[in-house]
């Protein structure tokens, strides 16, 4: 759980309301994710209450009331934080589908929410590439930068702001150096690819996961994540790219041979989720990988979703093939 307020002065007080404002935030968005309704019953305070008694410690500053503020904060954080615990990346997944219309304030506020998490697992890290990518696509990323495949810099200036507000330690640029040529790099490689084959052979998303569990928690430092965010943007662009010219191939070559034609296939993101999504497993959220966390059993069932693409885009042309052979006998 994070503690991010340390002073007992009147001035400090004033970002119990920031914290009042993320987690009745995030509250809202878990809600529609909970039905079991248990986020209401492990809370053993009045929300309303709580909110009202934060404008009343700002208008006459209480030593007293300012711990019973800071513990029941505390409190509604660690149950949503066990909630959330229980909550695989793919419901999450699942919500931004369904609610397409998620504004950028939500968003802003759940990415906080991951951000201000004191010990971050590997789940902890997949949500947060989620959440930070759709934010970044949905606020910051331009018609051109999303063109040439560059990071919004105005995704990495507001991520630094919510690192001053909520008083997270960033790292110096220069010590992160290294780390941004890697990924810059791996973008760089992505642009070079020319099929689907071409990127299971070369295993690109099992090399990207690598990068990502390799980066610990440098991971979630503002630079960082805005070159993420451009370097998913690049992966889906690509892999779209490449996905439609080998629809488009089949569909072309199909209509001339027969008026039939084949079902098209649409769903290129939600392809591209099922082969790049970690399968849930528990872990010690105070222990970060040092490793890349993938077994044999994993690593095959990233291959596998990507065979099955190719076989379903390669299925009407055998079949094609075989009517063709047949014909010609």
């Amino acid at each position: 759980m994070t503690q991010i307020i340390s002073s007992s002065s009147p001035t400090s007080t004033r970002n119990y309301l920031n914290d009042y404002k993320l987690l009745a935030s995030v509250n809202d968005i878990f809600a529609t994710l909970d039905k079991e309704k248990k986020i209401p019953l492990d809370l053993t305070f009045d929300l309303s209450l709580l909110e009202s008694d934060i404008y009343s410690n700002l208008a006459n500053f209480d030593e007293e009331k300012t711990q019973d503020i800071n513990a029941r904060l505390a409190v509604w954080r660690q149950v949503l934080e066990k909630f959330d615990a229980e909550t695989p990346v793919s419901k999450l997944r699942l919500l931004f589908e369904e609610a397409d219309s998620l504004s950028i304030l939500p968003l802003e506020h759940l990415l906080t929410f991951y951000l201000t998490k004191t010990s971050k697992s590997t789940e902890d890290r997949d949500k947060t590439d989620l959440v930070v990518t759709r934010l970044g696509r949905t606020a910051f990323q331009t018609r051109e930068s999303e063109t040439f495949l560059l990071p919004p810099p105005e995704l990495k200036s507001h991520l630094e702001n919510i690192f001053t507000t909520f008083q997270l330690q960033t790292l110096t640029e220069d010590k992160l150096t290294a780390t941004v040529s890697l990924i810059v790099e791996e973008r760089k490689r992505l642009l070079t690819i020319r099929s689907l084959r071409e990127m299971l052979e070369k295993q690109v998303l099992l090399k990207l996961r690598r990068i990502k569990n390799d980066l610990g928690d440098t991971f979630f430092q503002p630079i960082i994540l805005s070159e993420i965010v451009a370097l998913n943007v690049s992966l889906h662009n690509v892999f779209q790219d490449l996905f439609l010219a080998e629809q488009s191939r089949l569909t072309s070559f199909l209509s001339q041979q027969e008026s039939g034609g084949i079902q098209r296939i649409t769903a290129a993101d939600q392809a591209l989720a099922s082969v790049i999504e970690r399968p849930n497993k528990d872990e010690n959220l105070s222990t970060l990988p040092t490793q890349v966390s993938l077994d044999a059993n994993e690593i095959m069932e990233i291959i596998q979703g990507m065979r099955d693409i190719l076989l379903m885009l390669d299925k009407q042309l055998q079949l094609l093939s075989e009517k063709v052979s047949v014909n010609n006998s």
